[in-house]
Order: C-alpha cells, then structure tokens, then sequence
C-alpha cells in the first residue's frame, strides 16, 4: 500500500472540519458521581448513569 503524504498543509482544515463535525454528533459528556456523595449507588439504565441512593436499607 503506498504511503500517504500527512504533511500537506492543505489538509489540515479538511480534517479541522471533519473533527468539527464529530464533535457536534457526540453526545454531550455527563459529569462523573461524586462517589463520596452517597453511600450507595443504583444504575439508572434511561440515563445511562449512576444515581445516588438517599437512604440505604439495610438489614442487621
């Protein structure tokens, strides 16, 4: 396979643009849990995250 030439400077706005693009298709990042926010977590599967859990049941 011949090789490509990467240093052509005329390529570079075509690839800006191309990650542009990219970027405006991907969702936007959800923050992490603050895992020292509760004591436990459960998994939220419709918004594909964790959710803290207020009172935990608990059986001694």
């Amino acid at each position: 396979m011949p090789q490509k030439n990467l240093d052509n400077p005329d390529l570079f706005p075509l690839l800006n643009r191309i990650a542009d693009a990219l970027d405006r298709m991907a969702p936007e990042a959800k923050k992490a849990p603050l895992l020292d926010q509760a004591e436990a977590f459960s998994w939220d599967a419709s918004s594909v995250q964790l959710v803290p859990v207020p009172k935990v049941a608990r059986v001694d």
